[in-house]
């Protein structure tokens, strides 16, 4: 995906610009910031059905709260969140304009060098 800002590992993300926002960057802020919640949700339902698979024996078990199969119900809805976003952001960033996709790789680049460790001092 040419031009495209993303995150290491490929996926179309936003970064983040201070100021006023054309409403087109406002919503791609909004779907990533909401793919990524949708992201961290799945991985702690991986993690809690981890937790439950080791307390289970790995039996499968049901429990009043729904169980392994909920947590599985639960997994496979997040996981199709999480592509449907990832969907829709990518469609939004091919039809930015050549300004937008300069401005945005000019705010990524901004945002890498702010974020970059500082090299620690010799003591």
């Amino acid at each position: 995906m040419p031009n495209m800002v993303a995150t290491r590992s490929g996926r179309p993300t936003t970064p983040r610009v201070s100021g006023p926002m054309n409403p087109r960057h406002r919503i791609l802020r909004e779907h990533t910031s909401a793919r990524d919640k949708a992201e961290t949700l799945l991985r702690g339902l991986l993690d809690a059905k981890a937790s439950t698979d080791r307390a289970l024996g790995g039996s499968g078990k049901p429990t009043a709260q729904g169980g392994p199969r909920g947590l599985e119900c639960a997994i496979a809805s997040t996981r199709r969140l999480v592509e449907a976003y990832t969907r829709t952001l990518e469609a939004m960033h091919r039809d930015l304009s050549e300004e937008d996709l300069v401005l945005l790789d000019e705010v990524e680049a901004a945002e890498v060098h702010a974020v970059r460790p500082r090299p620690a001092s010799a003591a």
